[in-house]
């Protein structure tokens, strides 16, 4: 079978064509291993707007990436809360605390910036298994090849062993705020029991997402009249503003919060969304992306031999990590503006921690890296 060439002692494949593979690839790569990048066979999503707090921004200041966000982002300097009317604001600084950028200008950057002097492959990788040596890979039109280890972004590849976290569904729509209308001019969100509106403005739009934890019937989920009767009750005044979206560009999505019981095995690691449990609107997200990509690129440089043991010690450190995250939430004593469903309660609660550098208490978490990550 024909192979593509490899340049260094310990190739890794890293499946995915995200901020979270870049970011892997470019930590691999800095960390003197030879990453190679392939795309996912699931088709990706570039529209919508990404949210970066210090800790993952000051990672990304390693591989060249954090001063090109900052300048095409926009910073978030205050967080409103819609529902009580409060709105808190950063502590003055010469960097930005929390960044919003557009994803289709990310894209743009970390094709740019790490891509540009990694190796890329444009075939979707179809199969992955445990060798004698590594993990042959098998990519689309009968191509294969053998890597140490494949760190991978979508849960379509090894290892399959979570389970989903029951009555934990989760339905959420995002589109652009329609032009000509009043938007929000701060991060802000609307919460009532088991509905919330989230807005994060940019340089040059709204972007809008709105979750709920009730039961959606498959035929109206795109529905614009049902999505107005779900949510219109939220906003100050939605007189017309249903009636100009665009069902072409409205995107929805139905998710579970998934707790993996393992990320790795047979020489596999799951990183990012796919790794941890995830719900839409959860701005910690990103940034704790950006800490596992740091975490595999240095137990797979600086940890033990044995790739499995890499690995492993991995799969610990995050696990610690998630500890100190679901700890620090468990913790927030900010009463809700209503009785919230406990997983929106949850996902409150994360957001703020995004945006602790707006609110006292929880500047700690979002400014600092962690001595153990």
């Amino acid at each position: 079978m024909p192979q593509f060439p490899v340049g260094g002692e310990r190739p890794v494949l890293v499946v995915g064509r995200g901020l979270t593979a870049a970011a892997t690839a470019g930590f691999l790569d800095q960390a003197g291993l030879d990453p190679v990048v392939a795309p996912t066979a699931e088709r990706g999503r570039v529209a919508g707007v990404t949210v970066l707090w210090r800790p993952g921004l000051v990672l990304l200041e390693r591989i060249g990436l954090r001063r090109p966000i900052e300048r095409v982002g926009t910073a978030l300097e205050s967080h409103r809360c819609l529902t009580t009317g409060r709105s808190t604001t950063a502590a003055e600084g010469d960097r930005p605390a929390v960044v919003a950028v557009d994803r289709a200008r990310l894209a743009e950057l970390i094709e740019a910036t790490v891509y540009d002097r990694v190796r890329t492959v444009d075939r979707p990788v179809r199969r992955v298994e445990q060798a004698a040596a590594g993990v042959e890979v098998g990519f689309e039109g009968g191509l294969t090849e053998s890597f140490d280890a494949v760190v991978t972004t979508t849960r379509s590849l090894p290892p399959e062993r979570s389970a989903p976290t029951p009555d934990r569904g989760v339905h959420s729509w995002s589109f652009d705020w329609p032009a000509g209308r009043p938007t929000p001019q701060a991060p802000a969100a609307v919460w009532d029991r088991r509905r919330a509106a989230l807005f994060v403005p940019t340089a040059d739009r709204t972007h809008v997402r709105l979750v709920s934890t009730a039961g959606v019937d498959a035929a109206s989920a795109l529905s614009i009249d049902d999505l107005e009767g779900r949510f219109g009750g939220l906003f100050e005044t939605a007189d017309g503003l249903f009636a100009a979206l665009d069902q072409h560009r409205l995107r929805y999505a139905r998710s579970a919060a998934v707790t993996p019981t393992t990320v790795t095995g047979d020489g596999v690691v799951v990183v990012g969304a796919a790794g941890r449990p995830a719900l839409p609107g959860d701005c910690l997200g990103a940034a704790l992306d950006i800490e596992a990509a740091w975490v595999i690129a240095d137990a797979l440089a600086y940890g033990p031999e044995d790739i499995d043991a890499a690995l492993e010690a991995y799969q610990c450190r995050r696990r610690r990590r998630q500890r100190v995250i679901a700890e620090a939430v468990a913790a927030a004593t900010d009463d809700p503006p209503v009785d919230l469903d406990p997983v929106l309660r949850w996902l409150r609660t994360r957001r703020r921690l995004a945006f602790g550098h707006t609110d006292d208490g929880n500047a700690a978490l979002a400014e600092s890296i962690p001595d153990r990550l």
